[in-house]
């Protein structure tokens, strides 16, 4: 490699990526309120001495409950009653002016303060039941409602303003009694510019109520005149004008606090009505209790509160709702097919197809404006999964590899052979194995027509280009060179011409062999160059022939050589021989009881009976063997994998779908490892025979950690095993290895700052706002990151597009067998429900998708990739996915 190219790619490494300007722009030290959950059974508190019940509103932070009501002598009291409690606490409203009477509630948002509306004022309520004036009107003010997100001034209040006329305008405040304007009006006024330049946008309508927020806090219900509902946007920085709502007209209505479905009540009418947003279906609901003023949801979305009609006389009651994820506060942005809602319901989260090619992609998906993030533009939060972690590792280890291969083993293969192939024709010219060399010569050359052998090896699919070999010719040939000459069994005569060759041939044979050794496991095989090397010490069935290449046989190798028929060890079955494996057999060596528990259900225990205790004598002999994989890459990737496929200890997420995730995501990574050594690695086989008023500002996209720390700790510790045989490879302060070492540290860094984060969800701690950060920007670093590792595989070291995340290597059998091929899919979105203050909210995240099959010859990338439209799901994955593509931006319901 050229010098420069050196010094080039080391600047590249060195460099720093630099903040971005919307790294500020969603404010995720925003104190979230945490939402205690409300009762499971009924309760309620006799309202005996109450003439009327004027409003009631439920706090936003948990069951408590603000009532206003008037004695029959007129006298108002405050009511304040925690839900489950055998009664309320009584506070008299102490008004300086007695004269003006109270007529609506509404809470702030973050459930720091009770507003009150009254005459012309809005009032605050202290704690000891006094109001004290926010704002005073011109007009009368009724029908409060609090907008659930802040505009730039803060958070809002909207009302009534009732006109001399009898008609209603509808304005708004900020949280502060500033900031008036007109949203709705008969005849709107002239408004004045903003500090921004443009003024609030008022829509001319004669009459109509402020109703309800969306919890999204950028929709607003309100009521014309007739009692007709319409729904108006805030779009970004403004008010777009209204629409009609497709629902009968008369009573009242609310978005329920998931905002996938609307609760509907009218006075005089038993019950209530749900009409699911997703499935359009109507469900009536309480049938025989009969509200006399309009029911509230409590936060959770776990029950509703409201003044009911009773025997004695009226009645504040709560009952307890069994609604689809209720307490999910976003689950809005998630819905949009009834199967959705039922796999979310059910499994906790559900899987779906995504438009990308790498798993980094999905973490633009929420990039709305200019391709930047959008702060007023309701957006989903992302899933951080240790898939993207794997990811960016097999980038890291596969670049190097194919660093050391290009730079080390090439030159010193080329060495080898052409020492070996003189000697061997000057030693034994007419020997078959001389033959051999000379027809890898020719195809090394490009000259394979000139050569009968050589011409049938490279028409032998067997030997064919397959993985990162097929960029350039002279990968392709050096891997079917290799190939071909790496899975030669030598007659003993033959590895007697190897050990007799010189003193050079046989150093840059060693060259050749020592440069992959950091890389895979040992051999099974004894080397014919006499060099000392040792073989897998847990291998059960050693061949009898000598080798001239170590080709790695790790555990997975060994789990597949025991789980097969041999002669000399059978695996015989009801309806005939075991000839492949599953990849299930290496996940249930490794720990994982779902593939045990999938072998069963495909009936694989059944045909096989000794396969069970096989796999268990493996895993065994697997357990016992921690700390012998010495310095191999190979041996600790799977050791990474155990803790991935091991029963995860209780978290706060579980279930059967998460156990079929943690399964497909530590098969898609040992796919990738078997893509990456797929020359260099022994096969298994069976032997047969921003402008505007102002903005508004969604809830900050508050992400989640999939709950997995060690996993991540061990996917961190691989980064250390690689820094240390990155320092053994290159010499100390080479620009290169300096720079490798650098992005290893930093990923290795950014890897276990996510388990830190996610030991913390654990526990029970709370995430920090720079935690929330991370999360939202970790498609940076890890798209970063990836692209410098991937730029280790092209000749000059430079950034250059990669290659989908799709792959294919075969992992077992033969010609006569066939071949297992373990494949890695198109990246799927996962959707996962998680804890959220109190509640719960959906979060989406890339994971790999995984499949299986047998092929009668190897099957390349771009052959999968041409056929992978046609693969459906594994089985054990369809139960939890969803064929539907989010929209987006998330659609409203």
């Amino acid at each position: 490699m050229r010098a420069t190219t050196w010094l080039v790619f080391g600047s590249i490494l060195c460099a720093a990526s630099g903040a971005r300007a919307e790294d500020d722009l969603f404010p995720f030290d925003e104190v979230e309120p945490v939402v205690t959950a409300a009762p499971s059974n009924v309760a309620q508190i006799g309202l005996n001495d109450v003439q009327q019940v004027l409003d009631i509103a439920v706090s936003p932070t948990g069951p408590n409950v603000a009532v206003l009501v008037s004695a029959p002598n007129g006298q108002q009291t405050l009511l304040r009653w925690s839900i489950g409690k055998p009664e309320a606490e009584h506070t008299v409203l102490a008004t300086t002016a007695p004269t003006i009477k109270l007529n609506s509630l509404s809470w702030h948002p973050k459930g720091t303060q009770l507003y009150a509306a009254g005459g012309k004022t809005i009032y605050v309520i202290a704690g000891n039941g006094t109001p004290k004036q926010l704002w005073h009107s011109n007009a009368p003010v009724e029908r409060l409602v609090s907008g659930p997100r802040p505009f730039k001034p803060g958070f809002r209040l909207f009302f009534n303003e009732r006109q001399s006329n009898g008609t209603r305008w509808i304005a708004s405040i900020d949280e502060k009694g500033a900031g008036y304007y007109v949203v709705t009006a008969a005849t709107p006024p002239a408004a004045k510019p903003s500090e921004d330049g443009d003024p609030p946008m008022t829509e001319k309508i004669a009459d109509a109520v402020p109703v309800n927020f969306h919890p999204a806090g950028d929709l607003l219900l309100l009521a014309d005149k007739q009692g007709c509902f319409k729904r108006k946007f805030y779009q970004s920085d403004n008010w777009a004008a209204s629409e009609p709502l497709k629902e009968a007209c008369g009573g009242t209505i609310a978005y329920t606090p998931n905002g996938a479905a609307l609760m509907r009540w009218k006075p005089g009418q038993a019950g209530i009505e749900l009409v699911n947003l997703v499935d359009k279906t109507r469900q009536k609901l309480l049938p025989a209790r009969e509200f006399v003023s309009e029911p509230r949801f409590t936060a959770d979305g776990r029950g509703i509160v409201g003044v009911a009609k009773q025997a004695s006389g009226l009645a504040l009651v709560y009952e307890p709702l069994s609604l689809p994820l209720a307490d999910v506060v976003n689950a809005w942005q998630f819905i949009e097919t009834p199967t959705d809602q039922s796999k979310l319901a059910e499994f906790g989260g559900l899987f779906r197809p995504i438009a990308i090619d790498q798993l980094y992609k999905l973490y633009d998906t929420e990039s709305y404006t200019c391709g930047s993030y959008d702060y007023r533009t309701p957006v989903r939060p992302y899933l951080v999964t240790t898939d993207i972690f794997w990811e960016v590792y097999g980038a890291a280890y596969q670049g190097i590899f194919l660093e050391v291969e290009r730079a080390r083993a090439m030159p010193a293969f080329r060495t080898m052979l052409a020492k070996a192939s003189a000697e061997l024709a000057q030693k034994a010219p007419n020997a078959e194995l001389t033959k051999k060399f000379q027809a890898v010569v020719a195809i090394l050359a490009e000259k394979a027509g000139s050569n009968e052998l050589a011409s049938k090896i490279t028409a032998d699919p067997t030997f064919a280009a397959r993985g990162a070999y097929t960029k350039d010719k002279a990968s392709a040939t050096y891997f079917t060179a290799v190939r071909y000459l790496a899975t030669l069994q030598l007659k003993p005569d033959e590895a007697v011409l190897i050990a007799g060759l010189s003193d050079e041939a046989k150093k840059a044979a060693d060259d050749w062999i020592g440069s992959y050794e950091t890389f895979i496991a040992a051999s099974r095989a004894e080397l014919a160059w006499n060099n000392g090397r040792k073989v897998a010490a847990y291998t059960s069935r050693r061949p009898d022939t000598k080798a001239l290449f170590p080709l790695s046989w790790g555990w997975d190798n060994e789990t597949f050589d025991r789980s097969v028929d041999h002669i000399d060890l059978p695996m015989e079955g009801k309806d005939g021989k075991r000839l492949l494996p599953t990849a299930f057999d290496v996940a249930m060596v490794f720990g994982n009881p779902l593939a045990e528990s999938l072998l069963g259900q495909i009936g694989q225990f059944d045909k096989f009976p000794e396969l069970r205790g096989r796999l268990r004598q493996v895993q065994a002999d697997f357990g016992k063997s921690v700390g012998q994989d010495g310095e191999t890459l190979y041996g600790k990737w799977l050791r990474a994998l155990a803790v991935q496929w091991t029963k995860a200890p209780s978290t706060p997420i579980s279930g059967a779908m998460w156990d079929a995730k943690r399964l497909q995501t530590g098969l898609a990574s040992w796919a990738t490892l078997r893509h990456t050594t797929i020359l260099v690695n022994d096969l298994a086989a069976a032997e047969c025979g921003e402008a505007g008023f102002e903005a508004i500002v969604m809830r900050p996209p508050r992400g989640y950690v999939e709950p997995d720390p060690a996993t991540f700790q061990a996917i961190a510790a691989l980064y250390d095993s690689t820094i240390a045989a990155v320092r053994r490879l290159w010499p100390a302060g080479t620009p290169l290895s300096e720079g490798i070492i650098r992005r290893l540290e930093e990923s290795r860094d950014q890897t276990r700052q996510f388990g830190a984060i996610a030991e913390k969800e654990v526990n029970g701690v709370a995430l920090s706002p720079e935690d929330y950060a991370a999360i939202h920007y970790v498609g940076r670093a890890a798209e970063h990151n990836f692209l410098v590792f991937y730029s280790l595989q092209s000749e000059e070291n430079a950034l250059v597009n990669p290659d989908p995340v799709t792959k294919i290597a075969e992992v077992a059998g033969s010609r006569e067998t066939g071949y297992l091929e373990a494949a890695v899919g198109k990246p799927l979105e996962w959707d996962l429900i998680a804890p959220s203050f109190g509640r719960r909210e959906i979060a989406k995240g890339a994971v790999y998708s995984f499949h299986q099959f047998a092929s009668k010859v190897p099957v390349t990338d771009e052959a999968w990739r041409k056929q992978i439209e046609q693969q459906p799901l594994a089985d054990w994955v369809k139960p939890y996915a969803s064929d539907k593509v989010l929209s987006c931006p998330p659609a409203r319901p």
